[in-house]
C-alpha cells in the first residue's frame, strides 16, 4: 500500500515541528520529511537530521535539475522538498509528515493532486 503526504503548513513558530514530532515519535510508519535549506545551522541542529544544509548554488541545481517537490523562500533563504527521496518512501508506504510554509503545502497540494 502506498504512504500518504500529511501537510503541515503555517506560519513560523505555530507548533508545526512539534506537533510532527510527537506524531512519528507515535506512529512507525510515519516519518519527517526534511527539508534542504540554504540557511546556516542553527544550536542543537544536525545535518541530514534536521535539515539537509547546502550551499545557494547547490540548491540553484536541484531547481534547474527539478528535484524539488516543492520549494520556497523565506526570510532569504531557500528551502525544498527532494521529490526522488519523497516518492521513494511514499512508495515504500511511508506516510510522510511535511512540516512547512503555507506556499510550500500549495505547491505540494496541486502537484499531488491531494483533495484535502
Amino acid at each position: 500500500m502506498k504512504g500518504i503526504p500529511i501537510i503541515l503548513s503555517g506560519p513560523s513558530g505555530v507548533g508545526k515541528s512539534t506537533l510532527s514530532r510527537l506524531i512519528t515519535n507515535m506512529y512507525n510508519n510515519i516519518i519527517q520529511s526534511i527539508s534542504y535549506t540554504t540557511r546556516r545551522h542553527r544550536k542543537k541542529e544536525i545535518d541530514k537530521r534536521d535539515y539537509y544544509f547546502i550551499s545557494d548554488n547547490n540548491f540553484n541545481h536541484m531547481i534547474i535539475g527539478k528535484r524539488f517537490l516543492e520549494w520556497s523562500i523565506m526570510y532569504q533563504y531557500k528551502y525544498g522538498s527532494d521529490i526522488i527521496w519523497v516518492n521513494k518512501m511514499l512508495n515504500k508506504g511511508y506516510h510522510i509528515i511535511f512540516d512547512i510554509s503555507i506556499d510550500g503545502g500549495i505547491q505540494i497540494k496541486k502537484k499531488m493532486k491531494i483533495l484535502y
